[in-house]
């Protein structure tokens, strides 16, 4: 049996400056145990731990500024963070023989800068908006050491994984958001969340084929996409409970979704209508609003 210890260590402050304006700022670290990889290297021969085990580390760090009055409260902060000391494996052939390649210390960072407001110009309307600007990728190549698999000798030779600069994908890096509620009567309201992503990448893995050479593209940058919602709330009473109704119109700008990204190409591009949906809501007592 092999134990490996993990843990973290976290702090932070805030500091009000007045009663409208706040600074914060988190620190933290965690050390958590590696994959199956980074503890049995050459599992494909035999099961013998690896000789030093390291841990991989995430490391963090968060600056901020929040502002609070009577009809505004928002927040904006700078995020950096980065993920390292992993261990991956591949297996290939030179010569016809089977090789384990074996990277460690491969590394990603991921930083931005995030905010979010809501703001009430009146009584009747409410502001909603937040974005999320962020750089995320593999920031250096990483070295491999090669063994031959049926008798875990050095293979004499290094494998090259180029990484440095190539965007972690799979999630919109850019993304903003802009929603407004508008009170029409004290039992209806009517709502708009408008959506926009943008710096979307295709999914890949570091072990991919394609980042053998130092001349590779890298992974593919799908198109940016915007959607918009519009929604209805009406409150009333129903046999002495408190119900809502909620009207729903999804994508009613009727734009085209991408999906199933991957690293070399899109592979299907479907379109989506409109999409109405109606629900109810009521509560279970008497006098309480239900959600």
């Amino acid at each position: 049996m092999v134990t490996v210890n993990g843990g973290y260590i976290k702090g932070g402050a805030n500091y009000r400056a007045n009663d409208n304006s706040n600074f914060f700022f988190n620190v933290g670290q965690i050390m958590r145990p590696p994959s199956f990889d980074g503890v049995f290297p050459n599992a494909d021969y035999d099961f013998e731990e690896a000789d030093e085990i390291l841990n991989e580390s995430f490391t963090s760090f968060e600056l901020g500024y929040g502002f609070r009055s009577s009809n505004f409260k928002g927040t904006i902060n700078a995020y950096h963070t980065v993920w390292g000391d992993r261990t991956l494996r591949r297996s290939t052939s030179i010569d016809d023989q089977g090789v384990r390649i074996i990277y460690s210390g491969v590394e990603q960072t991921h930083q931005g800068i995030e905010g979010e407001m809501t703001w009430y110009p009146s009584s009747r309307l409410r502001v909603k908006g937040m974005f999320s600007l962020g750089d995320w990728k593999y920031t250096k190549n990483f070295q491999g050491d090669a063994y031959f698999i049926d008798n875990n000798q050095p293979a004499g030779t290094t494998g090259t994984l180029y990484l440095d600069g190539v965007k972690i994908g799979d999630a919109a890096q850019t993304v903003l958001y802009l929603g407004f509620d508008y009170k029409l009567t004290s039992k209806l309201s009517v709502d708009l969340d408008m959506m926009s992503y943008d710096n979307l990448h295709g999914r890949f893995g570091p072990l991919d084929s394609e980042f053998n050479s130092a001349n590779n593209r890298g992974s593919i940058k799908l198109p940016s996409w915007g959607t918009a919602d519009l929604g209805a709330t009406y409150s009333f009473n129903l046999l002495g409970y408190d119900a809502r109704a909620r009207l729903n119109v999804n994508n009613c700008l009727m734009k085209n979704i991408f999906h199933n990204h991957k690293l070399i190409s899109i592979t299907m591009v479907e379109e989506l209508g409109m999409v109405l949906m109606l629900k109810t809501m009521y509560t279970l007592e008497k006098g309480q609003h239900g959600i």
